[in-house]
C-alpha cells in the first residue's frame, strides 16, 4: 500500500505536500535562502561584493590566502587575462600570451618544445657545467684510482691489469656529489665485485678500515649527508689535476 505524505508549511507559510518525507522546503530557492549554511561568505577580489562558497572551497590549508571572484568578468580583470599576439622566440610564429604572463617574464615561445630547443646547454637557467665536464672527470678520475691500487680488488684482493678493473663506490653514487670523487670513498674493483655483486660490500668494509683505519666507516657515514655542488671551473680544474696525476704513473693521456 502506498504511503500518503502529510501536508507541511513551509518557512515563508506556503503549505505544501513534500514527495519525500525528509523535505522541509517547498521550492529550491526557500531551500537556498533558509538552510544552514556551511560554508562561508566571502568577498571578491575585484569588485568586493560577498560571495557565497561551499566549505570545500574555503575551509582548510589549501584554500589559505585564496582569490575568490563573484563572475568571469571579474576574474579577467583581477588577472588581467587580456591578451596580446606575439612572435615565438624560436620558430617565429604568432601566439597569444597574456599580459600577467609577461610580467612574470614568460610569453616568449609558443611551446615547451620550442623552449627547450632555444634554451639548451649553456643558454639554460638550470645550467651547472652539463653533464659532458661530469664525465669527463669521472673517466679521468676512475683512471687514476686503478692506477694508484695497481688492479687489485679491494673486496675480493684479485690483481689485474688496471684497464680490466673497475672504480668502484663504498657510499653509492646516488648520494649525491659529496663522496663522488672522494679518493677514500672510490677503491679499486674487479668487474664481478662491482657490477654483480653491488659493490661486495660487507668485505669492502672490512678493507676500507685495514686501509684507512677504524673510524673511516663513521667518517664516510657522516659525510653522505653533506650537500655539494661543483661548477664548471672546478669540474675542468679537477679533471687537470687528475690528468696530471695519471701521467706521474708513466701512462700517456690525450686530451
Amino acid at each position: 500500500m502506498k504511503r500518503i505524505l502529510k501536508d507541511k508549511t513551509c518557512v515563508c507559510g506556503v503549505v505544501f505536500r513534500p514527495k519525500v518525507s525528509l523535505r522541509k522546503f517547498c521550492s529550491r530557492k526557500c531551500n537556498y535562502e533558509n538552510r544552514p549554511l556551511k560554508g562561508k561568505y566571502v568577498e571578491c577580489w575585484n569588485c568586493k561584493t560577498k560571495v557565497y562558497r561551499n566549505p570545500c572551497r574555503v575551509i582548510g590549508k589549501k584554500n589559505k590566502g585564496k582569490m575568490y571572484f563573484c563572475s568571469r568578468k571579474c576574474f579577467n580583470k583581477g588577472f588581467n587575462r587580456s591578451s596580446i599576439f606575439k612572435n615565438c622566440g624560436n620558430c617565429l610564429q604568432s601566439f597569444k600570451v597574456y599580459q600577467a604572463d609577461l610580467r612574470k617574464g614568460g610569453g616568449k615561445f609558443c611551446s615547451k618544445q620550442c623552449m627547450t630547443k632555444k634554451l639548451r646547454g649553456k643558454k639554460a637557467s638550470s645550467w651547472k657545467g652539463g653533464v659532458a665536464l661530469k664525465k669527463r672527470l669521472w673517466k679521468v678520475f676512475s683512471m687514476f684510482i686503478r692506477l694508484r691500487d695497481n688492479g687489485t680488488c679491494i673486496s675480493c684482493g684479485q690483481k689485474r691489469s688496471w684497464k680490466e678493473m673497475d672504480a668502484g663506490h663504498y657510499v653509492p653514487r646516488t648520494a649525491g656529489l659529496a663522496l663522488y670523487f672522494d679518493e677514500q670513498n672510490v677503491n679499486c674493483q674487479c668487474t664481478y665485485c662491482n657490477r654483480w655483486m653491488h659493490g661486495n660490500l660487507s668485505k669492502y668494509a672490512i678493507a676500507l678500515q685495514k686501509k684507512y683505519g677504524k673510524e673511516i666507516l663513521e667518517q664516510l657515514d657522516n659525510r653522505r649527508r653533506e650537500i655539494r655542488r661543483i661548477s664548471s671551473q672546478e669540474y675542468t680544474e679537477l679533471t687537470e689535476t687528475y690528468i696530471q696525476k695519471i701521467r706521474d704513473f708513466g701512462v700517456r693521456y690525450d686530451k
